[in-house]
């Protein structure tokens, strides 16, 4: 009921600047032309898109593009700075159910630098899988921990070297993508990479 008072309360803000609704389509670009007289430094830029809901991001971009008066970058770009500094701020991670959970610094652990054991037999069955991931845990010599650039998830691939853990993190479908504003790779989870880069599924 507090939600639809509230929608109604900006509509009707919205009306009477001669604006359109919430739900209509061409509100986001009418507030990006408006919007695009203020912005005047990529920091700046860089800020609403941070407070920009995720999925609405390439929304924004798109339609503040065409009005902001200096060249952008590319949305990325801007998403990997963002990343950046909640790196360097060490702001807490967004776990898959929603919880917030200290900051971790992608790293790889290693007790010991033997030789990789033989490989676990192919598991064929959720139980089989789950049973070998923790037999494989138990015994790994290294531990890869991502955090994603993006949205900040974590998980951590364990294996008998580094080149293990990093194929376990492919096939679970992290990709390593290239950030302009940093000059390095960055990790994107899964979820990010079919979000923001579906072509590198």
């Amino acid at each position: 009921m507090q939600k639809r008072i509230d929608e109604a309360r900006v509509n009707e803000m919205l009306m009477s600047n001669g604006l359109g609704k919430l739900d209509d389509p061409g509100l986001i670009p009418q507030l990006g032309f408006l919007v695009s007289h203020i912005v005047r430094t990529h920091e700046h830029f860089r800020d609403l898109v941070n407070k920009c809901e995720p999925s609405k991001r390439p929304a924004l971009y798109e339609s503040m593009k065409p009005y902001i008066r200096f060249e952008l970058k590319p949305l990325d770009v801007y998403i990997a700075e963002l990343a950046d500094l909640a790196e360097r701020k060490q702001l807490p991670t967004v776990n898959p159910d929603g919880t917030l959970s200290e900051f971790k610094v992608p790293e790889i652990r290693s007790n010991n630098d033997g030789d990789e054991p033989a490989v676990l037999s192919e598991a064929k069955t959720p139980e089989e899988q789950a049973a070998q991931a923790g037999a494989e845990g138990a015994v790994a010599e290294k531990f890869l921990e991502l955090t994603c650039r993006s949205c900040t998830f974590y998980e951590v691939f364990a294996g008998w070297n580094k080149q293990t853990c990093i194929n376990k993190a492919r096939v679970a479908g992290w990709r390593a993508v290239h950030s302009e504003a940093r000059g390095e790779d960055a990790e994107l989870c899964p979820a990010c990479i079919a979000r923001y880069w579906p072509s590198l599924r």
